[in-house]
């Protein structure tokens, strides 16, 4: 049983030994050996390529995304912003037609008072006065609110004049998809007097302005 085992044993090593003789003096299992390597070699430098290609993609097209969705959501709030001021215009300009309308109704009054009493001058300027700040009162929250998209609405507790003039506070709110813009402001109303408006000389943009404007 030694005698077999050592045997085998020296068989196999001459086997090997034959094996590496052959590869050393066979130039075609040489070339053979190196062409298995170089292909190994680039296809583990193509799979690599690959990977890192594909993280750059990944990278450029999350980067490209990121960009997009601010600039989108810098253009939602500009627009926002803009739908909201507009409910202010479209405030100030109900604003402005209710003081021409104060304007007209106030001086029939005051006339109908001349003809009555056609000496009192200041009691016509009392009568002006008083129904043209009566007439903005009882018309400007229903003129120049809105329940629609804007949204207007006037914030004061109660609406007064102090002295000769109204502020009035006010507040649009443009409700979009994610983005809710919100801008206060103040229209002032100042009463004009009975003297201007018979001598002709009354411009309703003297007696309505805008006032302390404030978006977030």
């Amino acid at each position: 049983m030694t005698y077999r085992y050592f045997s085998e044993k020296n068989l196999k090593n001459r086997v090997r030994a034959s094996f590496a003789s052959l590869r050393m003096t066979n130039p075609a299992i040489q070339e053979t050996g190196k062409h298995m390597n170089t292909k190994g070699s680039v296809l583990v430098f193509m799979v690599i390529c690959s990977a890192v290609i594909a993280a750059l993609g990944v990278s450029i097209l999350s980067t490209a995304m990121i960009q997009y969705n601010i600039k989108r959501t810098n253009t939602e709030a500009r627009q926002a912003f803009y739908m909201a001021e507009t409910g202010l215009n479209e405030a100030f300009s109900e604003a402005y037609i209710l003081v021409i309308e104060a304007r007209n109704f106030s001086k029939s009054k005051a006339e109908e008072y001349l003809v009555s009493f056609p000496e009192d001058e200041a009691g016509a300027e009392s009568v002006f006065s008083a129904n043209f700040k009566s007439y903005i009162l009882s018309n400007f929250k229903g003129r120049v609110e809105s329940s629609s998209n804007p949204a207007v609405a006037v914030t004061n507790t109660v609406l007064i004049f102090y002295g000769d003039c109204l502020t009035a506070n006010l507040r649009s709110v443009f409700s979009a998809e994610k983005i809710d813009r919100k801008i206060d402001a103040q229209i002032v109303i100042l009463v004009p007097t009975f003297s201007s408006i018979s001598s002709e000389t009354f411009k309703a943009e003297d007696y309505v302005k805008f006032a302390n404007w404030t978006n977030y």
